[in-house]
């Protein structure tokens, strides 16, 4: 299922809930008692998110001063769900993702995958609830669509790639 959504006010409530998010994680991962508990729980996989706390504390500063560094006032939002455990669920929205994004390219319109705000709804229902996604339904995908502020003249010449054909 899909979910496209314009209304600015709900972009902004997303990318605030997003920001919101980072900063709990922040702090939680700057206690040291928590930090070394982390350690000892789950290991070595706690140091890629420690070594995230500084992105974290950009991601708050830039917000509180009046920039979006979630969906970066993308004028519209496409929200990619699905009933939780459904067969290929993840895959099918990521194909449309990509489809997408070939499609707004071919528009001359820009598009990224927010996987920051995929991250934080697998972590609590806050957008879900805002979003009226019905329970018992994950949200899979999320791309922000809107005009590029750059245009790329100079494209970086790649190596020919090796295919073999059988």
């Amino acid at each position: 299922k899909y979910l496209v959504i314009r209304d600015k006010g709900l972009l902004k409530e997303i990318s605030r809930l997003t920001v919101e998010y980072a900063g709990k994680t922040k702090r939680k991962l700057s206690n040291p008692f928590l930090r070394n508990l982390l350690l000892l729980i789950v290991g070595e996989a706690i140091k890629t998110p420690i070594s995230l706390i500084p992105t974290f504390e950009r991601v708050e500063n830039s917000f509180k001063e009046g920039r979006d560094p979630i969906l970066q006032n993308a004028p519209a939002v496409i929200i990619f769900y699905a009933k939780k455990f459904a067969p290929f669920a993840e895959i099918n929205a990521n194909l449309a993702l990509y489809n997408v994004s070939l499609i707004c390219h071919q528009h001359g319109l820009g598009s990224f995958c927010a996987g920051s705000v995929m991250h934080f709804c697998r972590r609590e229902d806050k957008i879900n609830k805002l979003l009226d996604i019905p329970e018992g339904h994950n949200i899979y995908g999320v791309l922000a669509i809107g005009k590029p502020k750059y245009k790329f003249k100079k494209w970086i010449e790649r190596k020919t790639a090796d295919i073999q054909w059988m």
